[in-house]
């Protein structure tokens, strides 16, 4: 260190103090403070609200408990801590998803200075993650990718403290790893990627003892989630949606033949690795309707991240490991995700991206004979700048989250609220949303153009109302409007909103005889055959 030149722990004081201001500056611009128009939202504190109540991990909005598993009960588990300790404020519930994200930061931030022995690239990686609108975006909702992406690294970067592997059982960092690893996977199950990477890691640098003891861990851990759902008979979310074409869509059938899994499998390639990484990487716009622009650029753009975290060394292997894993697992998840799965890896393309690129520069300006200055990698941040346009995009939505035809689905539920009935049952999309702003009991519709099923579930539910939506979703006039167009008789309009939005009121005799005489002609016809 030269004479008069300030102190390591000064500089990184100053850096922490600024991503600190910025994170608050930054949080106070992005924040929303509506619960965001993704049912996720009210999905996590319904599953909360009913622990709080002492009911269980389910949902009441059908009048009676049902054990769940569409989430692993981690996220739900923190927001009914942080109800323990700050109230049930959702305002307080949001800041500490950000602060999750903060954390992160400074981890990502900690990791990286260590592992390229370079506090300006840290600090570089820390400001694009500050200044990305989509991480933004997420966390101030009531969602899990930034609980999830804190905790996930977390288990990384404390496996990668663990100084002597062959004494494993000395160290903290072995147990706390464990441990972060397990809430991983119990917030979002593809977090057994992080699990699955530091398995291999173990195995490549055969390390027996520690992996098996990794795994057994592990598996200790997360088991009992799994064992709660094999005594319910709940199948897991995964292993039924990997099997189905089209999630969106039952009736195309499962995936059966090679045709089937490579047709699904190069949609993912496109739409969430190729695409997501774009989304989550690339400043302003990009040309997305141009599919050769897409698969190459994006191509481009991963094999520099790969090649970022491969020559980071060890750490860095890891973190390559569990990208790999992660995408491994999402070329089976269903289709027309985009980025949604991608947010959460935006520390680890960040860190690929930025040694990348601060590598190939450093080499090329070298073979032209010259020496770049330390402060280089800090042209890198003018991509930050470029994130603008998408941050103010992001901000815009967070004030208004509400298009016209959510406002008057709420509406709606205000409706219900004053019309004389006894405990209502509403058929609707989005029916945990609905649920929570009515109080109304709610059940959604089977996405299928069969009329039969369509018919039997309407019917077995007894509904009072059914609601047609405009809320920007397709699904209600892809499968509910078609069977209700050609059955009038079945109900009658209450209520009539902007943009073609109705309220219904159902008529169960009429339909309990369509359905009889359907059951019948369907039973002659199979004694026909």
């Amino acid at each position: 260190m030269t004479k008069g030149a300030p102190s390591t722990h000064i500089l990184n004081a100053i850096s922490l103090i600024i991503i600190g201001v910025s994170w608050f500056i930054m949080g106070k611009y992005m924040f929303m403070k509506d619960l965001s128009p993704n049912g996720d939202n009210y999905y996590y504190l319904h599953l909360m609200q009913s622990m709080w109540e002492g009911n269980g991990y389910g949902t009441t909005m059908t009048g009676e408990f049902k054990p769940s598993n569409w989430f692993p009960p981690g996220y739900p588990t923190i927001l009914l801590v942080e109800r323990w300790l700050f109230g049930n404020n959702i305002i307080l519930f949001k800041w500490a998803n950000l602060s999750f994200f903060l954390g992160t930061i400074v981890l990502v931030w900690h990791w990286m200075k260590e592992a390229m022995s370079n506090g300006h690239a840290a600090f570089v990686v820390a400001c694009l993650l500050l200044m990305n609108g989509g991480l933004w975006h997420l966390g101030a909702q009531i969602m899990s990718e930034m609980s999830f992406m804190f905790f996930t690294f977390f288990a990384l970067w404390s496996y990668t403290k663990i100084q002597r592997l062959e004494a494993f059982w000395r160290s903290p960092w072995f147990y706390t790893t464990i441990f972060s690893l397990g809430i991983s996977c119990l917030i979002r199950s593809i977090g057994v990627a992080a699990g699955a990477a530091i398995f291999m890691h173990l195995l490549l640098q055969k390390q027996w003892r520690p992996a098996l003891v990794v795994l057994i861990g592990f598996l200790m851990l997360t088991s009992p989630w799994s064992m709660r759902n094999k005594a319910l008979g709940l199948q897991g979310r995964y292993a039924e949606t990997i099997f189905k074409k089209n999630n969106w869509n039952p009736d195309e059938g499962k995936v059966t033949t090679w045709e089937d899994w490579r047709g699904k499998i190069t949609t993912n390639v496109y739409d969430t690795i190729f695409r997501g990484t774009l989304d989550v990487m690339v400043p302003g716009q990009y040309p997305k309707t141009q599919e050769n622009w897409i698969w190459i650029t994006g191509g481009v753009l991963l094999l520099l991240i790969l090649f970022g975290l491969f020559i980071l060394g060890p750490s860095g292997h890891v973190m390559l490991i569990f990208l790999v894993f992660t995408g491994a697992a999402l070329l089976l998840w269903h289709g027309g995700n985009q980025s949604r799965y991608v947010w959460p890896m935006a520390p680890v393309l960040y860190v690929g991206g930025v040694t990348s690129v601060l590598t190939l520069s450093s080499r090329l300006l070298r073979r032209l004979n010259v020496n770049p200055v330390p402060g280089f990698v800090f042209i890198l941040l003018f991509m930050g700048f470029l994130m603008r346009p998408k941050l103010d995009i992001y901000q815009s939505n967070a004030i208004n989250p509400f298009n016209k035809g959510y406002k008057s689905y709420l509406s709606l539920a205000d409706t219900i609220k004053d019309i004389p009935i006894n405990d209502p049952m509403v058929v609707c999309r989005k029916p945990m949303i609905f649920h929570h702003h009515s109080n109304a009991r709610t059940v959604s519709f089977p996405f299928t153009a069969d009329s039969v099923r369509m018919l039997e579930h309407l019917v077995s539910n007894k509904p009072d109302f059914i609601i047609l939506d405009n809320m920007g979703y397709n699904s209600a006039h892809k499968y509910l409007t078609p069977f209700l167009n050609k059955h009038r008789e079945m109900y009658s309009i209450v209520t009539q909103m902007n943009p073609k939005m109705y309220l219904l009121r159902w008529r169960q005799e009429p339909a309990e005889k369509k359905l009889k005489e359907w059951r019948q002609a369907l039973q002659t016809a199979s004694t026909d055959h």
